[in-house]
């Protein structure tokens, strides 16, 4: 427990009043561990100031005093002491990847140049670490989001009367997450640095802006926007496999395009009106090129079985056929929506990729229904049990575990709680009004949580 007070005065009166909430209450305090009128002093493993919180120097002592590790005991017994301090280092997962990449299964334990230099490093910014200061009532609050192949980081501050930060995270991405596209990292941000849900339903009620990021002050917060700003020097070139096919069995197109991390995107097309083996070609590269600018990729590097059309795209070959030059055109109005395109004639046999996309005919087969107007109705079968028990039908021990918490009152389906009221529970077009209500603030009144 810690009162804080603005002068020694409203301190008394604070103190006062914290004393009659324990009595109140009928608690007993430690004078032992009562410490009182201090300007400063250690809560919960970090330094409470005047002016926020900083690290305790005492951990930073103990770090920065360490040598280097010589066995993966030690590696750990860093890495879990730096984990402590990891919201006064800024960039700390990116820092230390050399070091944390020992940690895993498998891994041979050679401490390096790379694990020594950002060792150092971390020495060097726990000899003046940053302070988390107060929050300024009723000013304005701003939340960075920062995201990156590997790391997401959040970083709240306050830029008036004067840039103040307040809290900050920067959390690494696991072999699944790394592979999510920019926008799901993004909204991936708050969520998995802050795990507070509940707050987005609890501040929809305030005035939220969102904005791009401007220009950022302060070396703290400069290194923070640095961390994770896109490095324009390394635009990741996209790969495009395209393959088109004519024939008396049918016509049909595949694309294969491969993007950053382990992403694939696979598609094919089936013609019903004839086309020239050429033709094909083309109709292979134009949803392709589709395909790349609509995933945001600005380096496209295009493969294609068809020398004619790489000879087309760059000039080599000259267009005699009038259906040809219309293609033509419009896969140069494609090219122009990217950085750089460039088309290669694939001399090679065809790769896995390319022959299991399903470009080829398929038979056409009458598709069947499995079911048909099916509602999902998850209350339906709890009240069928609730009802067989009340008539006096014996249930599992699953079913009845199943429908403990569970009642109906007048025909409703509710959730008892232990130290809240019984729950409604919703189904179908009620879910739908209620999220509805909801975010257009006619229920900000309502707590949060008891929704």
């Amino acid at each position: 427990m810690v009162v804080t007070s603005r002068s020694i005065e409203d301190h008394a009166k604070d103190l006062e009043e914290v004393f009659a909430q324990v009595r109140k209450f009928n608690m007993s305090l430690n004078p032992s561990k009562c410490t009182f009128g201090v300007q400063a002093g250690k809560f919960l493993g970090f330094m409470l100031i005047a002016r926020g919180i900083e690290a305790n120097p005492d951990k930073c002592r103990v770090v920065l005093e360490m040598r280097s590790p010589q066995s993966l005991k030690e590696v750990q017994r860093l890495v879990g002491r730096l984990t402590a301090l990891s919201r006064f280092i800024p960039r700390l997962v990116l820092r230390i990847k050399p070091v944390v990449k020992m940690m895993k299964k498998d891994a041979q334990m050679c401490w390096d140049g790379q694990c020594e230099a950002a060792f150092k490093e971390v020495k060097k910014i726990l000899t003046e670490p940053p302070v988390m200061e107060r929050l300024k009532p009723n000013k304005e609050l701003q939340l960075f989001l920062a995201v990156s192949d590997e790391v997401i980081s959040v970083a709240l501050v306050q830029e008036k009367p004067e840039m103040r930060l307040i809290y900050f995270l920067s959390r690494g991405l696991k072999e699944a997450e790394v592979r999510y596209q920019q926008v799901e990292k993004v909204a991936l941000s708050p969520s998995r640095t802050s795990g507070c849900v509940g707050w987005s339903i609890e501040l929809s009620e305030f005035g939220l802006r969102y904005e791009p990021r401007g220009s950022v002050k302060g070396k703290h917060l400069a290194e923070f926007a640095v961390e994770l700003f896109p490095d324009t020097n390394e635009s990741l070139c996209w790969k495009l496999s395209v393959d088109g096919s004519s024939g008396r069995q049918g016509r049909g197109v595949g694309v294969v395009l491969k993007g950053p991390g382990r992403l694939m995107v696979e598609q094919s097309l089936i013609f019903k009106f004839k086309v020239s083996n050429n033709q094909a070609e083309y109709e292979a590269l134009l949803p392709g090129l589709k395909l790349a600018r609509d995933l945001g990729a600005e380096r496209v590097e295009c493969r294609t079985n068809s020398q004619l059309v790489e000879g087309h795209m760059k000039g080599t070959f000259q267009i005699k056929d009038d259906q040809l030059l219309q293609y033509a055109h419009k896969a140069k109005q494609l090219e122009a929506c990217f950085e750089s395109v460039e088309i290669r004639h694939d001399l090679e046999r065809r790769t896995p990729e390319r022959t299991c996309c399903p470009c080829w005919p398929v038979q056409k087969k009458r598709a069947t229904c499995l079911h048909s107007g099916a509602k999902t109705d998850w209350t339906g079968e709890i009240i069928q049990l609730i009802r067989e028990q009340d008539e006096g039908g014996s249930l599992r021990v699953e079913d009845t575990k199943k429908i403990a918490r569970y009642c109906l009152v007048g025909g409703d389906l509710y959730r008892r709680g232990y130290t809240m009221p019984l729950l409604k529970c919703l189904e179908g077009e009620e879910v739908d009004y209620v999220v509805r209500e909801l975010h257009e603030e006619t229920w900000e009144c309502l707590p949060c949580s008891t929704l």
